[in-house]
């Protein structure tokens, strides 16, 4: 862990966050949006890591908007957010509307076991 002076802090709270700089992107470029809706899919196929997912889709949600997505699949902004977090479980239509939204569908593939 780097030790920052007072200064050091202060110059650093000026810039943004890389979270916040990441959504600004997904909000801005809805081709950099679909992008990262795949890769956390298949995240997903390859590690099975259903808290990333739903941690990830939650990202989306926010990228897209809440009020809209919420509109949308009838869930109010709160469960909306509820339902992706670790704790949450995300109803098939509400993943479905979300990945609709950020323009990705659903392909069904046989697993290799």
């Amino acid at each position: 862990m780097i030790n920052l002076n007072a200064r050091q802090k202060k110059v650093l709270a000026k810039f943004p966050k890389f979270d916040d700089v990441q959504l600004a992107r997904l909000k801005s470029d809805p081709a950099y949006l679909r992008a990262y809706v795949s890769l956390c899919l298949q995240e997903y196929a390859d590690n099975h890591n259903m808290d990333l997912l739903k941690s990830s889709l939650g990202i989306v949600v926010r990228a897209l908007g809440a009020t809209q997505v919420s509109r949308k699949v009838h869930v109010s902004r709160t469960g909306l957010y509820r339902s992706f977090t670790a704790k949450g479980n995300p109803s098939f239509a509400t993943v479905c509307a979300v990945l609709d939204m950020a323009g990705v569908g659903l392909a069904a593939y046989p697993l290799s076991r």
